[in-house]
């Protein structure tokens, strides 16, 4: 993976990451009704669940690769046409309208780390992203284990990141979504369009 593909992969995935999934709208809702160190276990059960998927899907794709590399650009191909199938259903979404949880105060850290582990790992469009999208990154000519733990790594960490930040402005960012959702989305959509693009010609 040279600079550049490391570099517009970290923007493609942040841009993915700021777009409210299901971990983030989970990590929105405990803050709100637990507070921000209780989140904090919301958020890294989501980190350890990402990190698997994440393996699962990069190393079993990296298999492939090595074995039949013309597999790579079969994934950019498919991995475009994922990112315009996002724009599109990001341009068309109405905006994010969040909802108070049926939980207990009394529940755990555990509970809410289990919470945010399965709401990662039960999540499609994230293991679709990472089988489909994130090969689209890689070079097949640079030792494919090193990028693979180079894409975790920066991947998980602009996750939590996100997730973070998201807990943090907690309150204020629901009202914004929910006031001008639909014109984020539609800005968000713009964006992968054109990574859909840019993707292709990534090398």
């Amino acid at each position: 993976m040279s600079f550049h593909a490391w570099l517009l992969m970290i923007v493609t995935c942040g841009v993915g990451s700021l777009i409210p999934g299901p971990n983030a709208i989970l990590v929105l809702n405990h803050v709100t009704f637990y507070g921000i160190s209780k989140t904090l276990s919301t958020i890294a059960g989501g980190a350890i669940g990402f990190t698997l998927m994440i393996a699962i899907c990069l190393f079993g794709v990296g298999t492939i690769i090595v074995a039949e590399p013309v597999v790579l650009i079969v994934l950019k191909v498919l991995g475009g046409a994922y990112l315009v199938f996002l724009s599109h259903k990001l341009w068309i979404a109405p905006p994010i309208e969040l909802k108070r949880g049926k939980w207990s105060l009394r529940d755990s850290r555990f509970k809410m780390f289990r919470n945010g582990f399965m709401a990662a790992v039960t999540n499609p469009k994230a293991m679709m992203l990472y089988s489909v999208v994130l090969p689209g990154f890689v070079d097949d000519k640079r030792n494919l284990c090193f990028q693979f733990m180079i894409m975790a790594g920066t991947l998980v960490f602009i996750e939590c990141f996100v997730e973070f930040a998201f807990a943090l402005v907690g309150s204020e960012l629901k009202y914004c979504l929910q006031r001008s959702g639909r014109k984020f989305n539609r800005v968000c959509s713009m964006i992968f369009l054109v990574f859909a693009l840019v993707i292709q010609i990534t090398k």
